[in-house]
């Protein structure tokens, strides 16, 4: 049955990272869904450092597929999480409204980072909740899922998923050593924190945050809580709130038609290229067409044979045979597509590993005496062809030859005087 599904259905897995365990949920998405149950499976994890082991044994544990999909979720403290407003004006040039915004609420360059928004309009403003992190905390996790193999389709803050399915709440998720807190109310997050256990647990942590609720407007009546170390009445006391109910947030049960991103919550981050994303739905709707067509076949097989209609038998075997095709069909697209995340992930490590052009121009600047200049600049790969005049040629290419930046430094033709100039040409490798 398992190795069925696999063949027809995709799976997909939700996987929350925490302060020190991991929580892969795995589910079927489409019609599966209605005849399996989800899995959940908890890992121990030391540190971040050891999540491409673990990723590793989750493989070949849970043996995925090269179509299932990944997401992956983080605690808050990985993110930014933002709302401010806009003028409706900027709904014209939006996405440089929102980048432009955004620089006054984080501290790096947003060059380096993930970002996604959801807007909603009222009265003439435009309000936005926008979710970043830098790319320095994305890359261990995209790096882990080339080598085992898996496509990681986005990224998101946990909590906030969980507040998305369950709706308006306080939500907390406690462990010995690092919590967070957070609010929903509107549909959007409107006061989240987090912190680590200090010398008195999270007794700190709490007492902070039940200062920040109280800050509060109206909070919501339902309070969510997952902690395996922490009682609610404890919590409660020490977030000084009294909710006129409780719940636990529970990793077991169903959740599928609530994979993140699916209905646009603006929490999650995509990693996926548009491209990929396009050529995915259009697999799907390939597959499942094939798979309806298959079983209405199956349906109608019998009753061919029943009522001796030869003909109609032989028109469905030749059917199935043609759907056997398009199997194949979408067999190739899925490779295809694979081959194209790999080119493009070539192409930026290239671009990476590629020297850059304003740093070779500065190094030649600060290398070159102030008795000579340079002409003419060309650079193919790491090799540099510097033209130029100088009163001494040779004290250039010494001068080119001591900096830092170049190497192999010589001359590509000889030397030739014009007035008290020399005339050279230097060819240098850059390092």
């Amino acid at each position: 049955m398992e190795k069925f599904l696999n063949t027809f259905f995709i799976s997909d897995f939700i996987v929350f990272l925490m302060s020190r365990k991991v929580v892969v949920l795995k589910s079927r998405s489409g019609l599966a869904s209605y005849f399996t149950r989800d899995n959940v499976i908890e890992y121990e994890l030391d540190s971040r450092q050891d999540f491409q082991k673990l990723l590793s044994r989750i493989c070949r544990e849970l043996n995925p597929q090269p179509s299932d999909r990944w997401f992956l979720g983080l605690p808050i403290k990985d993110f930014t999480l933002v709302n401010f407003s806009l003028p409706s004006a900027a709904a014209d040039n939006l996405d440089e409204a929102v980048r432009y915004a955004l620089m006054r609420h984080t501290s790096f360059d947003l060059e380096q980072a993930y970002i996604n928004y959801r807007k909603t309009e009222q009265d003439e403003r435009l309000d936005i909740n926008a979710t970043v992190i830098h790319g320095e905390a994305v890359s261990p996790f995209t790096e882990a899922a080339e080598v085992e193999g898996v496509v990681l389709h986005n990224i998101f803050p946990s909590l906030v998923y969980w507040s998305s399915l369950k709706g308006d709440g306080i939500y907390a998720c406690l462990e010995q050593d690092y919590g967070e807190v957070l609010v929903r109310s509107g549909s959007r997050t409107v006061m989240q924190n987090w912190g680590r256990s200090r010398k008195n647990g999270l007794d700190d942590f709490l007492a902070e945050s039940g200062r920040l609720l109280a800050n509060v407007p109206k909070l919501p009546d339902t309070f969510f809580l997952r902690s395996e170390d922490f009682s609610y009445n404890y919590v409660q006391e020490k977030l000084d709130i009294s909710p006129e109910s409780t719940e636990s947030l529970d990793w077991n049960g169903r959740q599928n038609n609530a994979i993140p991103g699916r209905n646009g919550g603006g929490y999650e981050i995509n990693l996926l290229p548009r491209s990929f994303i396009k050529q995915q739905v259009i697999a799907g709707y390939l597959m499942y067409g094939g798979i309806i067509f298959f079983l209405v076949c199956l349906m109608v097989l019998p009753i061919s044979k029943l009522a001796g209609q030869s003909r109609h038998l032989t028109k469905i075997e030749r059917q199935i045979e043609g759907m056997s095709q398009e199997t194949e069909e979408l067999t190739t697209l899925r490779q295809e597509s694979a081959r194209m995340i790999n080119r493009l992930e070539t192409m930026a490590e290239m671009k990476n590993e590629y020297p850059s052009a304003v740093n070779i121009l500065a190094e030649l600047t600060e290398a070159v005496p102030e008795t000579g200049w340079v002409q003419s600049l060309r650079m193919s790969g790491h090799e540099v062809t510097i033209e130029g005049e100088a009163e001494s040629a040779t004290s250039v290419l010494e001068a080119v030859e001591n900096s830092p930046g170049f190497h192999e430094v010589e001359f590509r033709s000889s030397v030739s005087r014009s007035g008290n100039m020399e005339r050279f040409t230097l060819v240098a490798k850059v390092k």
